[in-house]
This record gives structure tokens, C-alpha cells and sequence, in this order.
């Protein structure tokens, strides 16, 4: 539904403003040349206007005017609280002191009062330099990403009639998600009367995990669902160690 405009002078500048209220775009609204300004409203610098066949004006917002997110942690003049719980630069607990006392005891040494603790009563500071604590902050945070382990799930598809250079062709796609620390399932599927026959689907399961025993695990043993038959393989520490020696 389109937003219904009406032709306002402004203060005497001369822009124009598009009624957005409740009812824009009612058929029955009608807003005289003559009514006062709605409490909502935007100006040509705001929001582009096009003009529809019917004489009416509509806002067309193409840009995203929402501030930058800023950062959350509050410092100096950013801490409105009476009194904090105050730590030293030297780590040392201070006590209880008033905001204002904090905050020149942080100006008289040329560092920050910095929130560290919000929700505790009163809320935890310290003065410190807040450049340099922002950027040894962001440094652990990537250091822990970097230690963290991402697991993925690979899947491989076979025919319970798979032909022999397809099977290898698979087992070696297998080995290789292995390698990489990637979790790996196996899928079986049956057509038609091969549903009736699903021992051949175990069989070709248990061939494979005979072929790749010595850098996988059965985490998953073969279960049947519908059409179809899965297994799923997780990495051994050997096949770490291959990834480790092939990257050397």
C-alpha cells in the first residue's frame, strides 16, 4: 500500500513534507492543502519522492540511514552511575568510591575509566587504557576463534550396484574428507526391488569401513530410512596426523 503525501511549507524554508501517519494510503483519507503538519513527517533531503498517476506523493527510502553500531562499553564519561567498585592499573582493589572521584583519580595518571563488570551492584571499573584493552580483548577473541575446531559433514552417495572403479573412485573421496577432519556419510540408495535386498546395502557399508578402518570410526552404524541407508564416519587421530605430515 502506497503512502498517501500531502503538499506542506515547512517554518517558512520552503521543503516539503510526506504525511506518514497512521491512515497514509486509505482510500477515504484525504489531508486538506490547509491541515497541520502530522507529528510524523520527512523532508525532501529525507527520502526521495515519486509521483503516482493520481496526483499523490510517496517516500522511497533507498538507503539505509541507521547509524553505525557503536561500541557498547562504557567508559569515562559514559558511566552514569553514582558510585563503582574501583581496580587500580595496577590491579588493586580500590573499594567503593564516588563516579566523579574514579574518574579523576583515571584523568591524573592519563588512562580510562573502564566498565568492566555492568551487572554487578555497584558495576565493576578500571582504569586502564582503553586502546590498548580493546585491542588485547579483540586479540583473544581471534585466538580463541582460531582454536576452535569446525566440524564439517561431507556426504557421499552409492549404488548398492556400484561398479568397481566407481567404488574406488568414492572410497577415495572418502579418505580424503578423512584427511581433512571432516565427518563423512555414507549414504546407500535402493530403486525399486533393490529395497527388497537392503543386506547388500550393509554389505557395501561394511566393505568401506574395512577399507578406510585405519583413519575412521563408526559413529553412526547403518540405519535404514526409507529409500534409503547411512553411515556416518568421524576422523581417527591418524588421519590428523596424515593432514599434519602432508602439510609439512
Amino acid at each position: 500500500m502506497g503512502v498517501s503525501a500531502t503538499r506542506l511549507v515547512l517554518g517558512g524554508f520552503g521543503h516539503f513534507g510526506v504525511y506518514t501517519g497512521l491512515n497514509a494510503g486509505h482510500p477515504n483519507h484525504e489531508a486538506p492543502l490547509s491541515a497541520p503538519c502530522p507529528p510524523t513527517r520527512s523532508t525532501f533531503l529525507d527520502h526521495p519522492l515519486d509521483v503516482l498517476s493520481n496526483g499523490q506523493l510517496v517516500a522511497v527510502s533507498r538507503f539505509d540511514r541507521r547509524p553505525p553500531e557503536r561500541d557498547q562499553t562504557r567508559i569515562n564519561e559514559r558511566i552514569r552511575v553514582p558510585e563503582v567498585r574501583l581496580i587500580d592499573e595496577n590491579g588493586e582493589q580500590i573499594g567503593i568510591v564516588p563516579t566523579a572521584d574514579a574518574l579523576e583519580r583515571a584523568r591524573e595518571r592519563d588512562l580510562d575509566l573502564v566498565e568492566v563488570a555492568a551487572q554487578s551492584k555497584p558495576p565493576v571499573c578500571r582504569i586502564l587504557d582503553y586502546s590498548k584493552y580493546k585491542y588485547e580483548q579483540e586479540q583473544k577473541a581471534k585466538a580463541a576463534r582460531k582454536h576452535q575446531q569446525q566440524v564439517n559433514v561431507r556426504e557421499i552417495k552409492l549404488r548398492p550396484k556400484i561398479a568397481q572403479h566407481d567404488y574406488e573412485t568414492k572410497r577415495g573421496h572418502v579418505e580424503r574428507f578423512l584427511k581433512q577432519q571432516d565427518k563423512v556419510k555414507v549414504t546407500i540408495m535402493f530403486r525399486g526391488r533393490e529395497q527388497s535386498h537392503p543386506e547388500r546395502g550393509r554389505m557395501l557399508l561394511d566393505r568401506l569401513l574395512e577399507d578406510v578402518s585405519e583413519i575412521a570410526t563408526m559413529e553412526q552404524e547403518p540405519l535404514q530410512e526409507g529409500r534409503n541407508m547411512t553411515m556416518l564416519l568421524a576422523p581417527t587421530r591418524a588421519a590428523g596426523q596424515e593432514k599434519e605430515a602432508a602439510a609439512s
